[in-house]
C-alpha cells in the first residue's frame, strides 16, 4: 500500500497537524484489475489511542470528479477535518459504482467491497453497522444509495447529496432528466428497475436517512420521489433542499451538513440500545431442537427450513430463536473448532448439514430475525467433551481454559453467520465468578467478542434462572436483554423491571412445560391482552412453542395467528 501526504491545498498551506490527517493511499483492485487510489481524512486524536475503533463514513464522488475532489476544497476539506469519524473517499471513476451489465471489465459495486473490506482491514473502523455511514454527491450520491439497498446490515446512516435516486429511467418532466449513460446500464428499461435505488428502497428501513437536493437541480423531482417512496414505506427520513441547481455549489453547502448529520446520528447511535430493535418487535418464537444418537444427521436433514420460516410468518413472530445445541453434545451446525477440540470428525457431533445458515435464509424471506440458544457451558451430560473442553460442573465457576475454548467454537459460528444472526441467548448461566474478574485473559468480554466477532450489533442474554429476582437482573454490562426464563405468563416490565441498560424480554413455553406440545397455557384473549400489556410497558415476548421438525404445533401456532391479528 502506497501511502503519500499532500501538504499544498486549494486556498494555500493546512495547519500543520491537519496535514497528517489527511492521506492518499492506494490498494489493488482484483475486481478492476488494477491498483486504486483512495483517500482517508482521520479524526483528530486517531493516533492518540491506539485500542479504539472509530466511525466511519464511505464519501463517493460524482461524474467527472475523483477522490482528492473535495478534499480540494477548502469548504469541504474543513468540514471533513473537523469531524469526529474517519472519512474514506473512493475513486469511482465515471463506473457509477455498480458492475455494469455490458461492460464486463467495469465491476464498481465490487471495487467498492473490497475497498471497505480493505480499509477494515487497514485501519480501526467501529463494525458496529450503526457507527458506518455512506453519503455521496451526483453519481455518487445514486452509488451510496444503491449500495446501501444491497448492503442494509452494514450501515446505520445514509445521506445523499444531489443523487440520481429515481434513476435509471423515463418518463421524468422536462428538465426533471438524465440521460441514462447506455453503454453502462444497457438500452432495457426493465433491466434498469434492478438498479433504481427508489424501487428498492424498502432495504433502507431502520437507518437514519437524510436527503439533499438543489431547488433548481435536475435531481430535484427524482429526490422529491425518493423521499415519497419513504414516506409511504413509513421509512422516516429527512429531505432538505439547498438553493441552486445540480452543481458543485450545492455539495459545498451540503457537505458540512451531512458531517453534521452524521456525526449526531452516530452520537444518537452509540447511546441507543442495541436490542431496542427486539422491543419494537414485540414478540418472537422459539424453539427446541435437541437430539443426539446416530440417527442425529437424518433429522437434522428431515428440518424443515422454509415450512418453519412460513409458520413463523403466520404466527407475526418478528425474530426467532433456533437451538444449536444443549447438554448431549450434539449440534445442528458444522464446528471444525468443536472437532477439534473433542477429537471428534466432521458429522459425528456436529451435523454435516448447517441448519442455521437454511432457516436464516429462509427466514430473511419474511424479514424475520434469527437469534441462537447454546448453554453458557460445555455439554453437561457429555463427561469426554467436558473434560476435552477443559470445563467442570456448571454449578462450579467456568475453568479459564474452558472459556477460551468455548470462545473459539462460538466465534466460528458467529464469523459463518455474520449479519444472518442477530443475537444469542445463552442458558445456564449459573456461576458467575469465573467470568466476573475482567483482568483474566478470559472472561465476559472474550465471550461477548466472539459472539459479536461476525455481527457487531449481535444481542446478547446470559440465563441465571427463572428465580424473578435474578431473571430479569444484568448478570454484565455485555448483556442487551433479559433472559427473562419464567414458566408462567404472569410477570410484566413494570412488575419486575430490568436495568435500563437492557431490554425486557420474557421466554415462556406455550405448553405446559418445555418443548410441549399441549396447552396453551391461556386463552385467545388471555394472551392477546398479556402481550399488550408488556409491550405497553416496553417489552417483548419470546413464545416457546412445540413443534415437529420444524413445523410448529397447529393449537400454538393458531393462538399466535390470533395475537397477530390483535397485534400486528
Amino acid at each position: 500500500m502506497k501511502h503519500a501526504v499532500w501538504l499544498m491545498m486549494v486556498g494555500g498551506l493546512m495547519a500543520m497537524g491537519d496535514e497528517a490527517r489527511i492521506l492518499h493511499p492506494s490498494f489493488a483492485s482484483p475486481a478492476l484489475g488494477k491498483e486504486k487510489p483512495y483517500s482517508v481524512v482521520l479524526p483528530e486524536g486517531y493516533e492518540a489511542d491506539a485500542n479504539r475503533r472509530w466511525p466511519v463514513l464511505f464519501l463517493l464522488h460524482g461524474r467527472g470528479r475523483n477522490e482528492r475532489s473535495l478534499i480540494e476544497d477548502e469548504t469541504c476539506r474543513r468540514a471533513l477535518l473537523a469531524a469526529p469519524f474517519v472519512t474514506i473517499l473512493p475513486a469511482g471513476d465515471d463506473g457509477w459504482y455498480l458492475d455494469s451489465p455490458c461492460l464486463p471489465a467495469d465491476r464498481y459495486a465490487t471495487y467498492l467491497a473490497e475497498l471497505i473490506a480493505h480499509c477494515d482491514r487497514t485501519y480501526r473502523l467501529s463494525p458496529r453497522r450503526r457507527l458506518r455511514a455512506l453519503s455521496g454527491w451526483s453519481m455518487g450520491g445514486y452509488g451510496c444509495t444503491l449500495y446501501a439497498t444491497h448492503h442494509p446490515n452494514e450501515f446505520g446512516v445514509l445521506a445523499p447529496m444531489i443523487g440520481l435516486l429515481d434513476f435509471p429511467r423515463e418518463g421524468l418532466p422536462e428538465g426533471q432528466t438524465y440521460a441514462v449513460p447506455r453503454e453502462r446500464f444497457g438500452t432495457d428499461p426493465d433491466l434498469w428497475r434492478t438498479w433504481n435505488p427508489l424501487l428498492r428502497a424498502e432495504a433502507l428501513r431502520g437507518m437514519k436517512i437524510l436527503v439533499q437536493t438543489g431547488t433548481t437541480a435536475f435531481d430535484r423531482t427524482m429526490n422529491e420521489n425518493f423521499s415519497r417512496q419513504l414516506r409511504l414505506l413509513g421509512i422516516s427520513h429527512t429531505l432538505e433542499k439547498r438553493e441552486g441547481g445540480h452543481i458543485f455549489a450545492v455539495v459545498q453547502a451540503s457537505v458540512p451538513r451531512v458531517t453534521q448529520f452524521v456525526e449526531q446520528s452516530f452520537k444518537e447511535n452509540e447511546m441507543a440500545l442495541r436490542a431496542t430493535w427486539m422491543r419494537e418487535a414485540k414478540y418472537g418464537v422459539f424453539i427446541h431442537f435437541l437430539g443426539g444418537g446416530d440417527g442425529w444427521n437424518g433429522e437434522v436433514d428431515a428440518f424443515d427450513a422454509a415450512g418453519f420460516a412460513r409458520d413463523c410468518h403466520a404466527a407475526g413472530a418478528a425474530y426467532a430463536v433456533l437451538t444449536l445445541g444443549q447438554n448431549s453434545g450434539y449440534y445442528c451446525a458444522p464446528n471444525a473448532t468443536y472437532d477439534r477440540l473433542t477429537g471428534h470428525q466432521p458429522g459425528e457431533r456436529c451435523s454435516n448439514r448447517d441448519l442455521p445458515a437454511d432457516v436464516a435464509r429462509e427466514l430473511a424471506v419474511y424479514g424475520i430475525r434469527l437469534m441462537l440458544y447454546l448453554p453458557s457451558r460445555s455439554p453437561q451430560r457429555d463427561a469426554e467433551a467436558m473434560q476435552k473442553l477443559a470445563d467442570v460442573n456448571e454449578q462450579q465457576p467456568a475453568p479459564q481454559e474452558f472459556t477460551k475454548n468455548w470462545s473459539a467454537i462460538i466465534q466460528e459460528w458467529s464469523e459463518r453467520y455474520g449479519n444472518q444472526v442477530h443475537g444469542w441467548w445463552f442458558d445456564g448461566s449459573y456461576s458467575r465468578a469465573g467470568w466476573d474478574d475482567l483482568s483474566q485473559p478470559y472472561s465476559w468480554r472474550t465471550w461477548a467478542a466472539a459472539c459479536r466477532a461476525g455481527n457487531a450489533d449481535s444481542v446478547l442474554a446470559f440465563n441465571p434462572g427463572t428465580r424473578r429476582d435474578l431473571a430479569f437482573a444484568s448478570l454484565t454490562d455485555e448483556q442487551d436483554y433479559a433472559a427473562g426464563e419464567q414458566n408462567r405468563f404472569e410477570v410484566t416490565p413494570e412488575s419486575h423491571p430490568c436495568p435500563p441498560s437492557m431490554v425486557w424480554q420474557i421466554l415462556c413455553h406455550m405448553g405446559t412445560m418445555w418443548g410441549r406440545t399441549d396447552g396453551p397455557q391461556l386463552d385467545d384473549a388471555a394472551m392477546i391482552a398479556y402481550v399488550r400489556q408488556v409491550n405497553a410497558q416496553g417489552g417483548a415476548v419470546t413464545f416457546e412453542m412445540g413443534h415437529r421438525l420444524g413445523r410448529l404445533h397447529e393449537a400454538h401456532l393458531r393462538q399466535l395467528r390470533a395475537v397477530a391479528a390483535a397485534i400486528r
